[in-house]
């Protein structure tokens, strides 16, 4: 890593080598900024920061590592760092095309663990697992104390195995001003119908325009917003061109409930339906939608994460305070299915 700052460093052209982890970022940026981060948020207990500022490593290339144990995993392969020493241990997934294919199935408890004194081999090229068996046990054991404090478990190399399910409900409810959420637990509505209800109340004067609920960015996404006191609906198909379908009337003033229905009428595709309560207010088509995903993009109410998904939500473009109350999110059926088309690309592939 490479860092910058002449004011704060003053010290150009110096290297560090204190052990540092990506979790440590945070913290850092943090000490460095001066603010502390808060415990609470809108009655939400915050989980602790895990990493360690390392903004003391700037002033002082030779003070001791302040992060001293920091475990790893992915898909089953884990490593476990610990004041210098460095444990680890490759467990191939079970996709892997290896000549034995009983090594990715067999259990966590046969693997076999090297061991790495990083601090005087930082490139961890000798394995000194069997002159230091006593290291090794303690470090195997701390990894699945580490484990077990930052929830790892139950170990396994199947990814999507195990996963969060929450992305295949029918029903979602959320509240105005929640955190960003990632697509593997968003609201899958790709490819099937779905209606959004909002629950809003609009002031007699004053500004009232902003997201009720947006996923994506200017790559490829959806929005439904309010701008001009007018309900609109905006599908960016992956960046190339988008559909916006809009209210042919103002929002009327006080508590009202705004719908936005889709029903799918084929494969990628479908009709957008826009309500003031059971009022009808708009409709349009959707010539295509995203088969897949929107990217890295993610979910989120009453303001836009990431890129504009349209030219006409600039910035964040965030719903005035007390404006939007509560949305729901009700996804209908499967996702479309063609069995003749389907059953016409089987044959083709015959």
């Amino acid at each position: 890593m490479i860092i910058h700052w002449p004011k704060g460093i003053g010290t150009p052209g110096e290297t560090r080598h204190q052990y540092v982890h990506a979790i440590d970022l945070k913290p850092t940026l943090l000490e460095l900024i001066g603010i502390q981060a808060p415990r609470v948020m809108k009655g939400v207990e915050q989980a602790p920061i895990e990493g360690t500022s390392f903004a003391y490593s700037l002033k002082d290339g030779a003070a001791p590592s302040q992060h001293t144990t920091q475990y790893y995993e992915m898909m089953g392969s884990r490593a476990i760092y610990s004041n210098g020493w460095k444990a680890v241990v490759y467990h191939p997934p079970l996709m892997s095309n290896y000549e034995d294919r009983e090594i990715s199935r067999r259990s966590f408890d046969e693997d076999i663990w090297e061991l790495y004194n990083v601090a005087n081999d930082f490139s961890e090229c000798h394995d000194v697992s069997a002159q230091h068996p006593e290291k090794l046990l303690e470090l195997k054991e701390l990894w699945w104390q580490e484990a077990q404090r930052n929830q790892v478990l139950p170990l396994n190399n199947q990814p999507g195995r195990y996963g969060d399910r929450r992305w295949m409900r029918d029903r979602y409810v959320y509240h105005a001003g929640i955190a960003s959420i990632p697509e593997t637990t968003a609201p899958n509505l790709r490819n099937r119908s779905f209606h959004i209800n909002a629950e809003l109340t609009i002031p007699a004067e004053g500004n009232c325009d902003g997201i009720i609920v947006c996923h994506g960015g200017h790559a490829g996404g959806y929005a439904l917003y309010l701008k001009g006191r007018r309900l609109h609906y905006v599908y960016n198909f992956l960046g190339s061109f988008s559909t916006v379908i809009s209210a042919s009337e103002e929002l009327p003033v006080g508590d009202l409930l705004v719908r936005a229905v889709f029903n799918s009428t084929g494969r990628f595709r479908g009709d957008m339906n826009l309500y003031y309560g059971d009022v009808p207010m708009g409709s349009g088509s959707l010539p295509i939608t995203v088969p897949l995903t929107y990217g890295v993009d993610p979910f989120s109410v009453g303001y836009q994460r990431m890129g504009a998904i349209h030219t006409d939500l600039p910035g964040k473009f965030e719903m005035p305070e007390g404006v939007l109350h509560r949305v729901i999110i009700d996804a209908i059926g499967k996702a479309y299915r063609d069995p003749e088309g389907e059953a016409r690309a089987a044959l083709a592939k015959q």
